[in-house]
């Protein structure tokens, strides 16, 4: 399975932008020494992290040529704050007439807290998602084996039945297919039968409207979802398949900038599935990884404080939904 890659899907883009800060104060002035810019999305993150712990990774997203080609060349001409892709991330465009969108990520280190704001992105020509589907297919026939991401959120007025078109294009391939998104997309990803769903736990209360972690499970099970995983911030996170239910955490939760820790969750379940790890093992990986990434200025990478961290994972079973 050696040429198997990590693909991600990003349909929405955008230029993430990160500031650090002491305490952000209303109504005052603040200067900071350099705020920190790269190619992200919550899809590429997944790609940074993969290719960032040795597993090759494809990249596939709907970019512009003008945002493209001025990232790249502040990047060559290495523009202080502005951050590459991991070199051994490979990416793969379709070209869109839409701009890269900004997001914002303000941490402040006093309170360990960060605020987040998106820009939500504009409407892509049909065709644009025609060549991405198309990019998706050649590229499980190039690279047999490997597991596919969709992660993030989605344009507006984003084709109807998207998300079922890509899990057919990966089903063909025998390719497993793993969802991080929300709102009716989940609902639309579980429909359509995809491996690994994962939700937070807000995200799993909005799409079901059940308060309860099990019977929101249930729910996207009855509607076709094969693996769920919900993150639950330091409470851990809860693993629920066909006939077993596990949960797996620290002891105590890392303070730091979570805005990747989801998305290194993802990194964490794809290199899993490639890996052929046990669940036990696979929700070790999640936990740790995601933990790591909490202690990482960026999103998109989790250094090596996860190797530490595998080795406090508690695991343990939980009750199974269908019998709550």
């Amino acid at each position: 399975m050696t040429d198997a890659r990590v693909i991600t899907l990003t349909l929405n883009p955008a230029l993430d932008i990160t500031v650090t800060v002491d305490q952000l104060t209303p109504e005052s002035t603040l200067r900071i020494p350099q705020a920190q810019r790269r190619l992200g999305g919550k899809g590429l993150n997944v790609a940074n992290v993969a290719a960032e712990q040795g597993y090759p990774a494809l990249a596939l997203a709907p970019l512009n040529e003008a945002s493209l080609d001025e990232l790249n060349a502040r990047v060559a001409a290495s523009s202080p704050g502005v951050c590459p892709l991991h070199e051994q991330v490979q990416l793969l465009h379709a070209s869109t007439p839409v701009p890269l969108r900004s997001t914002y990520a303000l941490v402040e280190t006093e309170s360990s807290t960060t605020t987040i704001i998106n820009e939500s992105g504009q409407e892509h020509p049909a065709e644009v998602y025609r060549e991405l589907l198309k990019h998706l297919a050649d590229s499980l026939a190039q690279y047999p084996g490997s597991v596919v991401t969709l992660s993030g959120s989605f344009p507006p007025r984003s084709p109807e039945g998207l998300i079922a078109d890509i899990a057919r294009t990966c089903q063909e391939a025998g390719a497993a297919f793993i969802v991080d998104t929300s709102g009716p997309y989940l609902l639309e990803a579980a429909r359509a039968g995809v491996t690994y769903l994962k939700p937070n736990r807000a995200e799993l209360v909005e799409a079901t409207g059940e308060e309860d972690l099990y019977r929101g499970v249930a729910r996207l099970q009855e509607l076709g979802a094969q693996q769920i995983i919900v993150s639950c911030g330091p409470d851990g996170l809860y693993a629920f398949g066909q006939e077993q239910g596990v949960k797996a955490r620290l002891a105590e939760p890392l303070k730091g900038n979570p805005t990747g820790a989801g998305d290194a969750l993802v990194a964490a379940l794809a290199t899993s599935l490639l890996d052929e790890l046990s669940l036990e093992d696979l929700l070790i990986r999640a936990v740790s990884w995601s933990a790591s990434a909490v202690t990482q200025p960026l999103a998109g990478s989790i250094g090596s404080a996860w190797s530490s961290l595998a080795e406090k994972v508690i695991v343990e079973d939980v009750t199974y939904p269908s019998a709550s």
